[in-house]
């Protein structure tokens, strides 16, 4: 009996390993194809829409204002016996300005800076290579323009020297650009 059972077993998982599907025309949900997308107005706004969710990240608790506040005397964060936001000494360290590339504060501000420059880039990539046409189309620009600034005046005030991209398909290191 026993080796009827491992006898079938061994046929179970050779006749699963043979088998596949020839049929696999998907559709795709996780990515959109450009061609695509940016066929009107309201599509071209969703997509700038992400640059104002990209904002969303200078306010969480380990977010990039942390660095404005925290750093500069605006706040304090106590350390309570009971490791109360102890946090690791992270809190500790922005106030005695004793920086690390370790501190998630530091990783989270330069996340926020630079996520927000590529995705900046890349939806004025998008609107230059569309060859849709509405009345509002240089505003938006203009407003994408802006919001990369801000995401530089960030970074320059947070890190100093930064490294300034704006085209998204330059793939070469940019050099540091000064205060």
């Amino acid at each position: 009996m026993k080796k009827i059972i491992i006898n079938f077993s061994l046929f179970l998982a050779f006749a699963a390993s043979t088998t596949s599907c020839t049929k696999l025309d998907e559709e795709v949900f996780s990515s959109i194809p450009a061609d695509g997308f940016f066929r009107n107005e309201a599509e071209v706004m969703t997509n700038v829409g992400r640059i104002y969710a990209q904002l969303r990240k200078i306010t969480n608790r380990f977010g990039a204002g942390s660095l404005d506040l925290v750093g500069t005397d605006e706040c304090i964060i106590p350390f309570r016996e009971t490791n109360l936001w102890y946090d690791n000494g992270l809190w500790i360290a922005l106030h005695k300005h004793e920086y690390n590339p370790n501190l998630q504060v530091m990783n989270g501000g330069y996340s926020f800076c630079f996520d927000g420059i590529s995705m900046a880039n890349q939806i004025l990539f998008q609107l230059a290579e569309s060859p849709v046409d509405f009345p509002s189309k240089p505003k938006i620009i203009a407003e994408v323009k802006i919001a990369r600034a801000f995401f530089y005046y960030r970074a320059l005030d947070w890190f100093g020297n930064v490294p300034i991209s704006t085209d998204f398909k330059d793939v070469t290191i940019p050099k540091q650009s000064s205060r």
